[in-house]
C-alpha cells in the first residue's frame, strides 16, 4: 500500500513540474512574438532615444512617434525634406510640410558618419 501511495505521488510530481514547464516555454514564447511584433519609437527631435508606445524623449519631453522602415527610404530619395523630419514630408519639389507646416529644407549629400577636424 505505502509502494502504490509513493508511486502515485511520484507520478502526481512528474505530471504537474511537466505542465508548469511547458507553460513556462509557451508563455516565454508567446512574449518573445509580442517583442518582436512590438514597433519601435522614437522622438522625432532626438531620433537617437527610442522606447515604447506611451513613453516620453528623456531630452526634450516630446511623445515618442512610431518609426517606420519606409520613411528612412522615402527621405533617402527626396530633394526635400522638412527640418523636424516629420513622417511622410519628404518631396521632390519645394513647399511646406503637410504635417507641420515648416518650409522643407533641401537635403544635402547624405553622410553615413561626421568628423570634427
Amino acid at each position: 500500500m505505502r509502494t502504490i501511495k509513493f508511486l502515485a505521488t511520484l507520478f502526481l510530481m512528474v505530471v504537474v513540474s511537466t505542465s508548469v514547464s511547458f507553460g513556462q516555454k509557451a508563455k516565454g514564447k508567446a512574449k518573445a512574438k509580442k517583442e518582436v511584433a512590438s514597433a519601435v519609437y522614437a522622438c522625432s527631435m532626438h531620433p537617437n532615444m527610442t522606447g515604447k508606445k506611451g513613453d516620453k524623449c528623456p531630452t526634450c519631453g516630446m511623445a515618442l512617434v512610431e518609426k517606420k522602415a519606409e520613411a528612412k527610404k522615402e527621405v533617402a530619395a527626396a530633394t526635400y525634406i522638412c527640418p523636424m523630419k516629420c513622417e511622410g514630408s519628404a518631396s521632390d519639389k519645394p513647399g511646406d510640410c503637410p504635417k507641420c507646416g515648416m518650409k522643407l529644407v533641401a537635403v544635402t549629400e547624405k553622410k553615413e558618419g561626421h568628423n570634427h577636424k
